[in-house]
């Protein structure tokens, strides 16, 4: 059975509901969490399953979304995550390139939502059929995200 699940991070519940509905009517699971400390101590759960991306806010009280993102590469290097926020500075795009596979800005229209993702779904199950060890430079779907199949390869030194 093909992965279906995206989990949330978000701190506002209304937006966190809302987000939720958004996902859920395009044809997904999601598990919501409103703190990344309570996502964190989820991986440590024994029935955790990875999604097929995290999505996370950036500014969540506690540990933000760009240290969250951190903490879930040390033990899902590979997992896909995209940061909702309402930044768009220097810093956080260079953050963005080294880390995540995509950033959507608030305010977005909920077709942009699903087409992230249809995006990651597709990238995730192009990932699955040709196996975890095959990596591809970009992902080829309706978004244009950062593989993190790609990306580890890149950090590795591998062309």
């Amino acid at each position: 059975m093909a992965n279906n699940m995206f989990h949330l991070i978000h701190d506002d519940k209304s937006l966190r509901d809302l987000l939720e509905t958004i996902i859920s009517d395009a044809g997904y699971d999601v598990r919501c969490f409103d703190f990344a400390e309570h996502y964190l101590q989820f991986l440590k759960d024994p029935e955790f399953a990875q999604p097929i991306a995290v999505l996370s806010e950036v500014n969540l009280p506690g540990m933000s979304g760009y240290d969250l993102a951190i903490e879930i590469r040390r033990t899902y290097p590979l997992l896909k995550i995209a940061i909702i926020t309402g930044k768009s500075d220097d810093e956080y795009h260079i953050f963005a390139a080294s880390q995540l596979c995509y950033s959507l800005t608030e305010q977005f229209q909920p077709e942009k939502l699903i087409s992230l993702l249809s995006s990651l779904a597709a990238c995730e199950n192009a990932h699955i059929s040709e196996g975890r060890s095959k990596y591809f430079q970009r992902c080829d779907f309706g978004m244009d995200h950062d593989c993190p199949f790609y990306n580890a390869k890149r950090l590795n030194g591998k062309p």
